[in-house]
């Protein structure tokens, strides 16, 4: 039940920032942005993750989750960890 309300929730976050991003009228400016600030957001965590043990798990949904989502993206996939141990 509730990795089906994760996915729902993540769904619904890439579909808000995709409108967003067409509204922006720079659209390949933007998600060309959001992705290096996520991806560099993502290697930040798991660099520091060496001293403070916090770390997420690289792979294809983590990675399209920071690339749609950046910043965000990378804080709510350390909140997911966090609390749900996902």
């Amino acid at each position: 039940m509730s990795a089906v309300l994760v996915s729902i929730v993540l769904a619904l976050a890439a579909l808000a920032v995709l409108i967003a991003f067409v509204r922006s009228g720079r659209f390949f400016a933007a998600v060309i942005g959001s992705v290096v600030q996520g991806v560099a957001s993502l290697l930040a965590v798991n660099v520091a993750g060496m001293l403070t043990g916090v770390t997420v798990a690289v792979n294809p949904v983590t990675l399209t989750a920071v690339a749609l989502l950046g910043v965000p993206g990378t804080i709510g996939l350390l909140l997911l960890n966090t609390i749900f141990g996902i």
